[in-house]
């Protein structure tokens, strides 16, 4: 084996141990679209934000209000220290649909975006809490990671 080969095995098992974004499908939740303009499709998610909080609330995390940002939703969170926001989205292709396609993202806030590790502890705990929280919800199926 090569240097070369050697160091690019070792950062693709960095991207491996660090998840980024969990995806599932369900029915759970409101997928209809607007029919009005007004804007509704930007509210598709709220009612996972919320039903994701209160699954939540006995945890080591503290989970704050859900807000609309540009048509996905954010949730605030933090332990101890650190703060994280989830950001929660639906596949578009689904709005409308009985089941749809969800993403979660969990993302680690940092003072400076170019200092500071993206990864830590609790941020591996907080994405556990969600992926556990997602597979025993009988409603919700393939439950899976990506990068």
């Amino acid at each position: 084996m090569n240097f070369e080969s050697f160091e690019t095995t070792g950062v693709e098992r960095r991207k491996r141990a660090m998840k980024q974004s969990i995806s599932f499908s369900t029915s759970l939740f409101n997928t209809a679209a607007s029919d009005d303009n007004t804007g509704e499709d930007d509210r598709l998610g709220g009612d996972l934000a919320n039903w994701l909080v209160t699954k939540s609330n006995d945890s080591e995390f503290e989970f704050g209000e859900p807000s609309n940002a540009s048509g996905n939703w954010v949730v605030p969170v933090c332990s101890g220290t650190e703060t994280f926001e989830v950001g929660i989205s639906i596949d578009d292709a689904f709005i409308g649909r009985d089941e749809a396609e969800w993403a979660i993202t969990v993302e680690k806030k940092r003072k400076w975006k170019m200092f500071g590790q993206q990864n830590s502890q609790m941020r591996k705990e907080l994405c556990d809490l969600i992926q556990n929280i997602l597979r025993i919800e009988p409603q919700i199926s393939e439950v899976r990671w990506s990068d």
